[in-house]
């Protein structure tokens, strides 16, 4: 299992959330290439909170690096919180 920690690189968080399983690698490519070349994934793709946690109570990451993690995908605007 890939680290799970903040990152300001999208290609780095989108290769995590690949193997947690919340992006499949047939999407995974494109939107890693997309992020690559500095466009706005968020447009294209983004994670609910809800199926995130449930990705990660399957890792060993601490809650301190579960809330970095989502606090970067936040930052992107790939994270969404139901209101």
């Amino acid at each position: 299992m890939p680290r799970i920690n903040a990152s300001n690189d999208p290609v780095r968080l989108i290769q995590i959330l690949e193997r947690l399983d919340l992006v499949s690698p047939e999407m995974a490519k494109p939107l890693k290439t997309i992020a690559a070349h500095g466009g706005s994934v968020k447009e294209v793709y983004q994670v609910s909170v809800d199926k995130l946690d449930q990705a990660l109570r399957k890792t060993e990451a601490t809650v301190e690096q579960r809330l970095a993690f989502k606090a970067s995908l936040d930052r992107l605007g790939l994270l969404v919180v139901p209101r």
